[in-house]
């Protein structure tokens, strides 16, 4: 019997990979938690890997745009 995947855990583990992931490219913890943030109140919680994909793409060219958080 397969076990079907809690989508809670899921996306603790997607934010938590984002999270990493804008940490390596040089931001401090905190401030990655204020562009995921910024990234929730413009178009809600992500919630699939596509989402999350595409919070990162926003980030990213956000700050490439020179954009502070």
């Amino acid at each position: 019997m397969s076990r079907r995947p809690d989508p809670a855990r899921l996306r603790e583990a997607r934010h938590a990979a984002l999270r990493n992931r804008l940490v390596s490219d040089g931001l401090l913890p905190e401030q990655a938690d204020r562009w995921i943030g910024a990234w929730a109140e413009r178009v809600g919680e992500p919630e699939s890997a596509a989402e999350f994909d595409a919070a990162y793409e926003w980030i990213v060219s956000e700050l490439a745009g020179g954009v502070r958080r």
